[in-house]
């Protein structure tokens, strides 16, 4: 999932149709702690990677150090028994050895030094290719529907969430400094930016340039070199942060069961009360706004569609038999929302003469290229004083957000892999990924926690899954639009209402109660 959903290294987001359950964010941080001693040391050096497989010690160079363990083992005859079955199917390879030996010097030459970086960055051996390309596929599926489901919380048509998404996986994942991260619209973003393009003094017109300034802040932030002091965060604000993401993102899916529910582009959408959502409770003003519902019937067929949905998110990967296995590399998120389609049009709209809103009804995806922001059909506003302080607010708010859960993913795949990125060159490979889809009319992304999982657990450390990533969505936009078209927009209400059970951090409830009781009642 996109999400925020916290999970450690064996646990998979429950849109990857892996079958495992999100952790809470205790374990997270509990395993981080346990990996690296001081807060987010980074480094621009080759990472050291846990090589699973025995078979790749052809790839390592011809002097090598034996490790602690080994060199105990041969002074000794056998391992001690406290370190018996400890890391046995691991080996711990420095992947700068495995590129070039490290008794190679540092060329002096400038273009020499390029071109080893680029090799040491970008190479991918041979025989891991085919296993790139299959995560590079697999999250490519998933992260589709909730690029879609994240633009109609926002409002705007959904063509534009595909094609942020589209966008900064491949230029946050070319430029950035954590290889196997997945970007795109997401979750954190989507509750920002709504507030810009529903202000009735903004509207839509300013959303690609407040995504451009929180890009460019982003920037600033890793040219700076600012990744160290977001370990001040604390791990209370983390939960609260998750959790009023769940709620707001919950609450959002509300208007999809509106009469009215038209994507209107040309103007600001605001709220009943007239003002910005950017005030307490605004959430729940779906609830008491006034408009109108669906009839009865409708919102009965919708209700069986998201509940088709989550069922299928939430048993598909209970199953363990051997032969079924194969349909965990399917996203079970994507298999709900073609089920309940297939709902749709085969049993709603044939026996029950009736039919439900679809992507196209609400904002119908054309397909193509992503179009420019001054090609998107609405007049820009001038860049001046008056329009840098209207957006200023969003912006810096968009930027520290985005931030904040792209370091708080790199972390966690720093965690899965044993590798140690680089914050402060992710930092700036998220601003340019912002300023690109700005550029574009997009909403803005950052990194995606869930699917970033997925690409770990299938064999996606490297740039080449990220590049496949926003190739098969540029395939699945600018071919498979008119199936898309189709899609009941209930279906992707179902994926996000499962999407925000776990990305809530139900464990929060306990420490509360605890907190909020003496010793004795504690006891008891």
């Amino acid at each position: 999932s996109d999400m925020p959903v916290l999970m450690d290294a064996n646990r998979a987001s429950p849109s990857a149709g892996a079958g495992d359950k999100p952790a809470n964010l205790g374990d997270v941080e509990m395993k981080m702690g346990q990996q690296n001693s001081s807060p987010m040391q980074y480094s621009s050096r080759s990472p050291v990677m846990n090589v699973p497989s025995p078979s790749d010690n052809a790839e390592l160079p011809a002097r090598q150090e034996a490790s602690p363990k080994e060199a105990h083992k041969n002074s000794h005859g056998k391992m001690p028994r406290g370190h018996r079955n400890s890391d046995a199917h691991v080996r711990r390879v420095d992947l700068a050895a495995i590129v070039t030996p490290q008794d190679v010097d540092e060329p002096k030459d400038p273009y020499a030094r390029i071109a080893r970086f680029l090799y040491k960055d970008y190479y991918v051996p041979p025989n891991a290719i085919k296993t790139e390309i299959v995560a590079g596929l697999i999250v490519g599926l998933a992260v589709v529907p909730e690029a879609i489901a994240f633009a109609l919380v926002v409002g705007i048509p959904p063509q534009w969430g595909v094609d942020t998404t589209l966008i900064t996986s491949l230029v946050v994942g070319i430029f950035g400094g954590r290889p196997g991260l997945c970007n795109g619209a997401s979750g954190a973003v989507a509750v920002v930016i709504v507030d810009i393009v529903q202000d009735p003094n903004a509207g839509v017109a300013y959303m690609g340039y407040t995504v451009i300034l929180a890009g460019l802040f982003c920037c600033v932030f890793g040219v700076l070199r600012l990744a160290n002091y977001m370990t001040l965060i604390s791990s209370s604000v983390m939960v609260g942060f998750v959790n009023a993401l769940a709620i707001i993102i919950g609450c959002a899916q509300v208007k999809a069961f509106k009469a009215d529910n038209i994507i209107q582009t040309g103007a600001a959408r605001s709220n009943s009360t007239g003002v910005p959502n950017r005030r307490l409770l605004s959430s729940f003003d779906v609830f008491v706004d006034g408009e109108a519902w669906v009839d009865s019937e409708v919102a009965c067929w919708m209700l069986t569609e998201v509940a088709i949905v989550m069922l299928t998110m939430g048993l598909l990967p209970l199953i363990k038999h051997e032969k079924l296995k194969w349909i965990h590399n399917i996203p079970s998120s994507l298999i709900g929302i073609l089920l309940a389609t297939a709902f749709e049009h085969g049993i709603v709209r044939t026996i029950g003469n009736t039919q439900t809103t679809t992507i196209g009804d609400i904002g119908k995806m054309e397909g193509g290229l992503p179009k420019l922001l001054w090609d998107r059909g609405y007049d820009l506003p001038p860049l001046n004083l008056d329009t840098f302080q209207k957006i200023l607010p969003c912006a810096s708010t968009l930027a520290a957000v985005a931030l904040i859960e792209q370091m708080m993913t790199l972390q966690l795949v720093d965690a899965m892999t044993r590798t140690v990125g680089q914050a402060n060159r992710e930092g700036v490979g998220l601003g340019l990924g912002n300023v690109v889809a700005g550029l574009f009319g997009g909403m803005g992304g950052n990194a995606m926690i869930g699917q970033s999982v997925i690409c770990i657990k299938t064999g996606g450390f490297r740039r080449l899954s990220n590049i496949v990533t926003g190739l098969t969505v540029l395939c699945i936009t600018a071919g498979l639009f008119k199936v898309v078209n189709l899609m009941p927009s209930a279906a992707f209400v179902g994926m996000m209402w499962m999407i925000c059970y776990y990305t809530f951090e139900w464990n929060s409830f306990r420490l509360l109660f605890h907190a909020c009781h003496n010793e004795k009642s504690r006891a008891v």
